[in-house]
């Protein structure tokens, strides 16, 4: 299988849990650098370290995404 997300970042929201989690482990699995966000710090670290312990890379970031700032300061 060809790896389709070499070299790409993908920033995940919600990737604690659900949609957001299950995609940001396959997107990991294509070969990405994934930015799991999360409003809950402690699931966003625990899908960084599915990811990792699978032989990806992924970065956690604590955010709410209804909150402009947070996701201002995200993007920065």
């Amino acid at each position: 299988m060809t790896a389709r997300l070499v070299g790409k970042v993908c920033l995940i929201t919600g990737a604690g849990s659900g949609i957001g989690h299950a995609t940001a482990r396959l997107f990991a699995a294509e070969e990405a650098e994934v930015a799991v966000a999360d409003i809950d710090a402690t699931a966003a670290g625990e899908t960084v370290g599915m990811i990792e312990s699978a032989g990806g890379h992924a970065v956690a970031a604590s955010v709410d995404v209804t909150d402009p700032g947070s996701t201002e300061a995200l993007a920065a």
